[in-house]
């Protein structure tokens, strides 16, 4: 009799003959911090950026910010504009990165990325440069604007641009 017990115990099991479905996870937006040099270098988010075109070495702006992003293997693309105008003809003319480029490396939270602008593109004045990134962009004419618009994040820097003619930037004027 303790061999009947035994056997049922042992064969009360389920089977599952169906597919289950695993609901995909949550799709979480990035988001966009300075990079840890960045306040020293004098281009955090919170600071206005300053460019003296007599003094500049090198041939480019260099913006450190860290891209955060929970779903770690999601690949990321980012977008850089300067002087962005919706009402211009033309607003591919102010794209500074390459189109799709991609947040390296996939497979962390925080990415490191250097946003770089040319300082031949740099004239007197205020300029504005933004930086766009999502896990995907949209075509033109929407090309600014994410596939799933939750999935999205957004930094603005004001620079400030002079040179021995011109020292002087009226900071209201910016675009």
């Amino acid at each position: 009799m303790a061999r009947i017990s035994i056997a049922l115990v042992t064969c009360m099991g389920c089977l599952v003959t169906d597919n289950a479905q695993q609901q995909a996870g949550e799709n979480f937006p990035p988001s966009i911090v300075s990079g840890p040099e960045a306040a020293d270098q004098g281009v955090a988010l919170n600071q206005i950026i300053r460019v003296d075109l007599d003094t500049f070495e090198g041939s480019e702006l260099q913006i450190p910010v860290t891209i955060r992003d929970p779903n770690f293997s999601q690949e990321l693309e980012y977008e850089v504009f300067l002087d962005f105008n919706e009402a211009s003809d033309s607003p591919v003319q102010f794209l500074v990165s390459e189109p799709n480029s991609v947040v390296p490396p996939v497979g962390t939270l925080a990415r490191s990325l250097v946003v770089r602008v040319p300082v031949a593109r740099l004239t007197t004045g205020c300029h504005q440069v933004e930086l766009r990134v999502s896990s995907e962009f949209r075509n033109a004419p929407d090309f600014r604007f994410a596939v799933e618009p939750e999935d999205f994040a957004e930094a603005i820097w004001w620079v400030s641009v002079e040179d021995e003619d011109n020292r002087s930037v009226e900071l209201s004027e910016c675009p």
